[in-house]
């Protein structure tokens, strides 16, 4: 049992390296051995009949004759005289950065045919001719050191889509004296384009009657059509003359606002379709931020920030006014404005903002700064009675200036005492029990403080019930009147 799971372990271990040599062998190991003959004479870009052309590896041997028969081998077999070593990862190379590619005629070419038989001829022979670059001979040799190209398949991608796939191998002869030769054989095909920009569809808002101008960027493309869609049931229809990189639209109006475009860009391989373009009618920033006019206290020192907001805003300006106007605040061009310490010269003034975009402007609402200073209220201390009565509300006011907080107090005869939670400008005194009682508030900031007038309450009972639609006062009046007549009744007896 031990021997036969040896040996099946062995096989698959053989067949797995089989198939690794087989993987990692030539590309061009299936038609290895072949024959093919030379279609004309010469040394340098001669063709053969199974479509390669080539040029000789062998410096000083007699060239090919027509019809002379070569064996086909793998590149490696393209070897340095001089030194017996494999050259042909570096000729492959030099075929790849000498590619050139008419983009009209798609024809391949590797540069003038004599220099580069010659620079073969270097890496074969140690050949340097006047032609030969040393500089770019290294270069090649850095390049074949760093990536190995194989003897077929290998696609060069050049501008314009083009898209060249490469196929090489060796021609070995058996006529003693005579070359060898590498060969080539190319596939040129057009890598279709694609849109690059915009990668998504795009919405622009432009003034009534401005135009707008449309962009595509696309790579390997050779044509250009915009369309456009009217909405009316038709679908895109192209657009006389548009056949450029970009279109520029009619005026935009509520006539065409709802008008879709895109651009078909094309070229040998195919073709690719842009994003849709379209269109909304901009009009000038409205502001949401501040709703209203605003008035900040503010002490010297304290840092002021200022926001404002408005809709699609192209750039914004804060404005100030000291008392002759409003001027433009040099550099404040974002929609918050920031006043890190503020400055006699900053208080007692005015702050706005004006938003602009392609359509138009627009004025926020007005920011006061005024100086921060000791609360102020009307008649402090002074003791001021109001009558309430039980049941009622009543709202107690503080009239003041410059206040930040507020701490409401009451004095039921024992002295005046914090209410909690009455820590606004208005207090909601009580009144469902009967009875006097007193309240102030404390208005301080972080310059001092101040004391309202003392409220005198009195709550007591209502004097005729109310039922909120006239009954009790009606019934009222009429046992009023039922006794007034009873009186008179009773007069009028007496008398007779």
């Amino acid at each position: 049992m031990k021997k036969t799971l040896f040996a099946f372990v062995s096989m698959i271990l053989v067949l797995c390296m089989c198939m690794t040599a087989f993987a990692a062998a030539d590309d061009c190991c299936t038609r290895v051995g072949e024959t093919v003959t030379a279609m004309e004479d010469g040394h340098y870009n001669i063709e053969f009949s199974d479509g390669y052309h080539g040029y000789c590896i062998d410096y000083g041997d007699q060239e090919a004759d027509k019809d002379d028969v070569f064996t086909v081998a793998p590149s490696k077999e393209a070897i340095n005289h001089i030194k017996g070593e494999s050259v042909g990862n570096e000729l492959k190379t030099l075929f790849v950065k000498t590619l050139q590619v008419d983009p009209d005629t798609l024809e391949v070419t590797f540069g003038d045919i004599i220099k580069m038989q010659q620079m073969i001829w270097h890496f074969t022979d140690d050949f340097n001719g006047w032609r030969i670059d040393l500089e770019f001979m290294e270069e090649v040799r850095k390049s074949a050191a760093a990536v190995t190209i194989p003897d077929h398949g290998y696609a060069v991608q050049l501008e314009d889509g083009i898209r060249v796939t490469l196929d090489f191998h060796v021609l070995k002869t058996d006529k003693p004296s005579y070359q060898n030769y590498f060969v080539y054989k190319t596939a040129v095909d057009i890598v279709k384009p694609t849109v690059t920009a915009p990668e998504a569809d795009l919405h622009k808002k432009i003034p009534a009657g401005e135009t707008d101008t449309l962009s595509v960027t696309a790579k390997y493309a050779k044509e250009y059509q915009w369309q456009v869609d009217k909405g009316d049931g038709n679908g895109f229809s192209d657009l006389p003359g548009a056949t450029e990189k970009e279109y520029t639209t009619e005026a935009i109006s509520a006539a065409n606002v709802g008008y879709r475009y895109r651009c078909i860009v094309k070229n040998a391989g195919g073709s690719a379709i842009s994003p849709v373009f379209s269109h909304s009618v901009l009009k000038a920033p409205v502001f949401s931020t501040p709703a209203s006019d605003v008035v900040k206290t503010v002490a010297l020192g304290d840092a002021v920030e200022l926001i404002a907001a408005a809709s699609d805003a192209d750039s914004y300006q804060w404005q100030v006014d000291g008392g002759d106007g409003f001027e433009d605040i040099e550099g404040a061009t974002d929609p918050t404005y920031l006043i890190p310490a503020a400055a006699e010269d900053d208080l007692d003034c005015r702050y706005r903002c004006v938003a602009t975009n392609r359509a138009g402007s627009a004025q926020s609402a007005v920011f006061s700064l005024r100086k921060m200073r000791p609360p102020v209220v009307e008649d402090p201390g002074e003791e001021k009675p109001i009558g309430a009565q039980k049941g009622e509300k009543l709202t107690l006011t503080v009239e003041e200036e410059y206040g930040e907080s507020y701490q409401w107090q009451v004095d039921e005869g024992d002295g005046f005492q914090d209410i909690e939670g009455a820590t606004e400008p208005t207090f909601d005194a009580p009144t469902d029990e009967t009875g006097k009682a007193k309240y102030r508030c404390i208005v301080k900031n972080e310059l001092g403080e101040a004391v309202s007038p003392v409220y005198v309450v009195t709550v007591s009972i209502k004097d005729v019930p109310q039922t909120g639609d006239g009954s009790s006062m009606g019934l009222y009046l009429a046992l009023m009147l039922m006794s007034a007549g009873a009186f008179l009744m009773m007069l009028r007896k007496r008398r007779a």
